[in-house]
């Protein structure tokens, strides 16, 4: 009898260390050629060529994170060595029964608290360290949404434009610069849907433009 127990154990503890390896391999999203694959949650877009795509492990908010391989930054004016904000595209999804309005007056203006809410706010910098600049309407796949524009000055050294550039150009000027921030927010059902685009206002216009034509080629799946 404790032979049959034991064994009973043994194969239960297998089967449960079998779907534990299986939830830690499994990744919230998957590429199928060019097209970003999000099961889970229903959706699917074209990827450009000139971005790369990193998917998280399941379970996450974060679904994935679109990094632009490629973007045109002006060098002669830049300190050697500094540091420059890589245009950064991340696809957040989650399950509500809150409202457009109700989210956004939670994450945006503040004044209301949802599931996950928290989490959200740490990972979105734009809500979080951005100045609120414009709102307008959007729709993916004919489903209506929200984007919100955001924007961040800060001081940078660059140098001095008055000098002749080249390798004896080294005097350093402060210049005030701002990063932009875009942030989508739309619901399908009870699926909420959070697309986040940051970069430079040197070179934010090209990713704008490049994050426009995938989002355009968004599918849901169901």
């Amino acid at each position: 009898m404790k032979k049959i127990v034991s064994i009973t154990f043994i194969v239960f503890l297998l089967i449960f260390l079998f779907e534990l390896l299986q939830a830690k391999q499994e990744k919230t999203g998957k590429m199928e050629n060019d097209t970003l694959v999000d099961q889970k949650y229903g959706y699917k877009l074209n990827i450009l060529s000139n971005w790369k795509v990193k998917f998280e492990k399941e379970p996450s908010l974060l679904r994935s994170t679109l990094i632009k391989k490629n973007y045109a930054v002006d060098k002669s004016s830049t300190q050697m060595e500094e540091e420059r904000l890589i245009p950064t595209i991340i696809l957040f999804a989650d399950t509500t029964s809150l409202s457009l309005q109700e989210i956004e007056n939670s994450l945006i203006k503040g004044k209301e608290v949802f599931r996950n809410k928290n989490e959200f706010l740490m990972k979105l910098e734009t809500i979080a360290t951005y100045e609120l600049i414009n709102t307008a309407d959007i729709a993916l796949d004919s489903i209506p949404g929200k984007v919100y524009g955001f924007k961040k000055r800060y001081l940078r050294p660059v140098i001095d434009p008055s000098e002749k550039y080249g390798p004896e150009a080294s005097d350093m000027v402060t210049r005030e610069d701002y990063f932009i921030g875009e942030l989508i927010v739309l619901k399908k059902g009870n699926n909420l849907y959070i697309i986040q685009l940051t970069g430079e206002r040197e070179y934010f216009s090209m990713s704008e433009k490049e994050c426009s034509k995938m989002l355009e080629s968004w599918k849901f799946l169901k």
